[in-house]
């Protein structure tokens, strides 16, 4: 499992179920990409299920992925993620397109001022850099000679 796999574990077991315009919302991978992470937690881990065709396909964990992520088991669901590790999933996300402040609050838990303060850091390091101003500015992927 690589991170973006995690994160999307983290998302089915705080919500327990969501459609696929949520999931989509969440976790603004290309559609192909993000078809291909259900399709691999589902058939071959077995950590998702669906129900339902086309637009109203509904994801959930699997009963065996619930039942152990209820008891606890190395997996603190409450927790956020630390700094870092939000900006690998920046960095992730980044490589599939450009992204507003409004896209990664969605996914990070965090507030404006702390989205824009991480940006600024990756920034700074010479991996990111954006376009437009305000509201309509889109953070890109720094790509390295």
């Amino acid at each position: 499992m690589d991170l973006p796999d995690l994160l999307l574990l983290h998302f089915f077991r705080r919500r327990h179920e969501a459609n696929w315009n949520e999931v989509r919302e969440a976790y603004p991978y290309d559609d192909r990409r993000l078809r291909e992470k259900l399709a691999f937690l589902e058939t071959n881990l077995h950590i998702l299920e669906h129900s339902g065709t086309g637009r109203g396909t509904t994801y959930r964990l699997s009963r065996r992925a619930a039942a152990i992520l209820s008891e606890g088991v190395a997996y603190d669901m409450m927790r956020r993620l630390d700094k870092e590790a939000i900006k690998v999933r920046i960095l992730s996300l980044l490589e599939d397109r450009p992204l507003s402040n409004k896209d990664i609050r969605s996914f990070t838990d965090l507030g404006r001022k702390q989205v824009t303060g991480l940006l600024k850091e990756l920034e700074t390091d010479g991996q990111v850099y954006s376009s437009g101003h305000g509201a309509g500015a889109l953070w890109h992927l720094r790509v390295k000679d």
